[in-house]
């Protein structure tokens, strides 16, 4: 991991087409920690690049592993689990 300093409007270039810069830091509570602290990110790419957040990157994986692990509920899974259920 590269671990970098940055100042506001100072950025980084990752290849030739993206490029990501820091557009404000502010405090994100009254404490004045610096860990309080969060930063404007702006991230200039081109379209056909996917930019996502990582927590919802995580909860897109999360779901798509639950949705396999569920199983078939669709068409004749679903009727046979409802089966199942009724004769519970």
């Amino acid at each position: 991991m590269l671990v970098l300093s940055r100042k506001i409007e100072q950025g980084l270039k990752i290849g030739d087409t993206i490029e990501i810069r820091v557009l404000d830091i502010f405090a994100a509570d009254k404490s004045g920690s610096r860990r309080s602290k969060a930063a404007s990110i702006g991230i200039e790419a081109p379209k056909d690049i996917a930019i996502l957040r990582k927590e919802l990157v995580e909860t897109r994986n999360a779901n798509i592993e639950a949705a396999k692990s569920a199983g078939d509920i669709s068409g004749a899974g679903l009727a046979a689990l409802l089966r199942g259920k009724r004769a519970i």
